[in-house]
């Protein structure tokens, strides 16, 4: 199974307010979509100190030029790799958690995710899952 298809299996064992191909096309518009054998991932750039709603909002869009952090939506597949190809450098990378049934944001410097993931891939993928 594909990184892609990975992301779209979750997205249908797990039902989600809009359906997985509108997320994909709202991340084609104000975000970024990439996807290939190695790894699945869309987010868009966000402004870490808004509020969760906003971040979590695939249909808001921020200013580009105020945005510090990538929200990270879904990934799938090699996050290294993944890692690798943020559309322009921003000191954050943040994404959802389900933490005792409650979705919550969790941001890490980038640096420090990206130095995490080259030297311990599995630890990468278990601070963010």
């Amino acid at each position: 199974m594909s990184p892609y298809e990975q992301i779209e299996a979750v997205y249908n064992a797990h039902p989600q307010e809009l359906p997985f191909w509108r997320y994909v096309d709202y991340h084609h518009r104000r975000g970024y979509v990439y996807s290939n054998q190695d790894y699945f991932v869309m987010g868009r750039p966000v402004i870490k100190e808004s509020t969760q709603d906003l971040i979590a909002d695939p249909t808001h869009a921020f200013p580009k030029e105020l945005c510090n952090c990538w929200f990270v939506h879904a990934m799938a597949g090699n996050i290294g790799k993944a890692l690798e190809i943020m559309p322009w450098p921003l000191g954050w990378i943040g994404f959802e958690r389900l933490r005792a049934g409650v979705k919550d944001l969790t941001f890490l410097p980038t640096e420090d995710l990206c130095r995490l993931s080259r030297s311990s891939p599995d630890a990468a993928r278990q601070l963010i899952s």
